[in-house]
This record gives structure tokens, sequence and C-alpha cells, in this order.
């Protein structure tokens, strides 16, 4: 899928399908271009372009199985092909730090430290946490008309 700068948008849009068949436990999706531009941040023309795209690039893991239809939107079924199941099999992870870029919040120099480095020399901690109820005040007299 080496394609430059749309090969990278392709990469975002597989995740993102990949995610929505996660969080909605199926291998059947029908989620629109526009809710895919708005997890990626792209404009839903890209996206709608980049679908066929991907679904071309993906040799057979993403699958058109129905067109859109009124207010349906496409609908696609990921699996993943018999020549690739063994080849899953067999693979294992690496083990590896992941690093990830935080956004700056705060002091620059805080927002430079990896999340492994920071101290919570800043942080205040929170207030004591007691069980017993705080005191009632007795209740004033009503004014008596």
């Amino acid at each position: 899928m080496e394609r430059g700068r749309e090969g990278i948008h392709l990469r975002f849009l597989l995740r993102a399908v990949l995610a929505y068949t996660r969080t909605m436990e199926t291998n059947i999706i029908d989620i629109g271009c526009r809710t895919f531009a708005l997890a990626l941040g792209k404009s839903h023309a890209t996206v709608s372009r980049l679908l066929p795209v991907l679904k071309e690039a993906s040799a057979g893991i993403l699958t058109r199985i129905d067109r859109a239809r009124g207010r349906n939107a496409d609908t696609y079924a990921v699996q993943l092909p018999e020549h690739f199941q063994q080849l899953a099999r067999e693979l294992t992870w690496r083990k590896r730090k992941i690093h990830a870029s935080l956004p700056s919040s705060g002091s620059s120099e805080t927002s430079q430290l990896s999340p492994t480095k920071r101290s919570n020399a800043d942080a205040t901690p929170p207030p004591p946490r007691t069980s017993a109820a705080p005191p009632v005040s007795p209740a004033a007299p009503s004014p008596t008309t």
C-alpha cells in the first residue's frame, strides 16, 4: 500500500474501518463517508474517493457487499482471506515501547517530556475524603406571620 500521501490516508482509513468493526462487534459495516471523514479529520469527498481505492488495495480484506440506497451507506464486509490466515497465525507481536505524541497543555517544558519522565511535583493532591457528613447547623426559627 505504498502510494505516498494517499497511502498514509489509506492506512488511517483502514484503521478506522477496523475500529468500527471492533466497536460494533461485527465484520459487516454500513458506515457512511461522512462518519469516516469526521473520525479521520478529512473531507467526505476525500473519504468517498479513498474507499474504492482501499477496497482494491486491501487484497480481499475489505469487500463491498451492497451498494448505498437512499439514506443507507454502502455495506462492506471485513474478512481475512485464506492466504493471509496462515501468515497471521505465524507472525507474533514484537515487544517494544510505543511512543505517542501528546498534545501540549500548559508549559512547554512539561509538554516536551515523555510520559514516563513527567514528575507529579506540580500536581496538587486531591482533598482528603471524609466518611462523616458535614455538621448540620440548627435550623433558624421561621418568622411567624
